[in-house]
């Protein structure tokens, strides 16, 4: 709600590799939709690696005034163009963007491929 912005992207915290063309695609085909969600694998979408329209904060402010915390509550109220995994992969190759720190392993891992680059 606080962005001046019509589209925004929003991506976790815990996502240390994020690829500038990929966002840049989501950003490029997001014309018309209040949603761009990437998938990083079959079944595995993307909700905090996406690009949202303003036109979503109603659909937001309902579903969090009804205790609905999920991210993902809201987007069946919403016109989503979901990309899939392969084209994903033609700006993001080994689709790093969607690799994320949650545990110690994790972490180790994020800093050996770090160290690779």
């Amino acid at each position: 709600m606080a962005s001046e912005n019509e589209k925004n992207i929003l991506v976790a915290c815990d996502m240390p590799f994020l690829s500038a063309p990929l966002l840049s695609h989501l950003a490029a085909v997001a014309a018309g939709q209040d949603a761009v969600i990437p998938y990083s694998a079959p079944g595995m979408f993307e909700p905090l690696h996406a690009v949202y329209d303003r036109n979503c904060v109603p659909a937001i402010k309902k579903r969090l005034d009804n205790q609905e915390r999920a991210i993902a509550s809201f987007l069946k109220d919403v016109k989503v163009l979901y990309i899939d995994s392969a084209e994903c992969r033609q700006y993001d190759p080994e689709l790093r963007s969607f690799f994320n720190i949650n545990r110690q392993p994790d972490l180790d891992a994020a800093q050996l491929l770090s160290e690779r680059e």
